[in-house]
């Protein structure tokens, strides 16, 4: 691996400082949540969010894992592309992470109905729970108090066979409110970006092998990046219980950040190979 390139370097540096302010600030500050972007159709979306959610992240771990790769990937990229149009291709992908973003709670917001509707056919503690099954409502407030623990009150009045007309319309209600929510789900982290720079490694060196954590044995780039994607868009689909992560921001920061590369290869001589005029 070549040594830190600059912009990677500089990507580097910015992401940790963001953290390291808003671990100061405090997670629920004015900071930290103007920064994360919110669906254009909510009121707390600003357009800078664009940008910035790209540099914050929901803990060290994620922090980490996201600037792992893209030191090891990153500078790779950046040496055979040059720091402009690496930093180009990063923020490509960072737009294509945000378009399939948005794009994609059109699946999970289709479960939800079907989940719904057929609970409103047939009111009963198992549909109720079926379309809360995997669903975090710990961040998400119904009234003056917590989603968990109205859906909590409510499963127990079904439990005891309370299925009248005001249980299943505040029923009703709290599943509207968690689909709303659903719609607006905030995003945050580098990881679109660091997917598109991930596949553009891919394209510009395809035989290069990668190692998987701890396994000693490597696989072709060509191979075992596109394979991760493949996982992601599984599991983007099957929209598995208690599975928080943005599945289609990676795919399709991936797939911006492999077109982009692609045409670079056709059209950039690497840096290390010009000529002094």
């Amino acid at each position: 691996m070549p040594p830190i390139s600059p912009m990677v370097k500089n990507l580097l540096i910015a992401n940790v400082l963001v953290f390291l302010a808003v671990q100061a600030l405090g997670t629920n500050s004015d900071f930290a949540l103007q920064t994360i972007l919110f669906p254009p159709s909510e009121e707390k979306f600003q357009v800078w969010q664009l940008v910035t959610h790209a540099f914050r992240h929901d803990g060290f771990q994620h922090l980490a894992f996201n600037m792992l790769g893209l030191y090891f990937l990153g500078p790779m990229v950046e040496q055979r592309i040059g720091p402009k149009k690496f930093l180009t291709l990063y923020f490509v992908a960072l737009a294509g992470a945000v378009i399939f973003h948005l794009a994609s709670p059109t699946i999970s917001i289709w479960q939800m109905q079907q989940a719904y509707d057929v609970f409103m056919a047939d009111p009963s503690l198992e549909n109720f729970n079926a379309f809360f099954s995997g669903r975090d409502l710990r961040a998400l407030v119904y009234g003056n108090q917590n989603a968990a623990t109205a859906a909590g009150e409510l499963e127990d009045l079904f439990a005891f066979g309370d299925y009248s007309g005001d249980v299943v319309a505040e029923a009703s209600a709290l599943m509207q409110q968690m689909m709303d929510y659903r719609r607006g789900a905030p995003m945050l982290g580098a990881s679109g970006a660091v997917s598109g720079v991930a596949a553009a490694f891919a394209v510009l060196n395809p035989n290069t092998k990668l190692s998987p954590l701890f396994i000693p044995i490597g696989f072709p780039a060509k191979y075992f990046i596109p394979f991760l994607f493949l996982i992601d868009l599984v599991l983007g689909v099957l929209n598995l219980a208690g599975d928080n992560i943005a599945h289609f921001a990676h795919i399709g920061g991936a797939v911006f950040g492999a077109l982009l590369a692609w045409y670079f290869v056709k059209t950039t001589v690497p840096p290390h190979m010009k000529r002094w005029s």
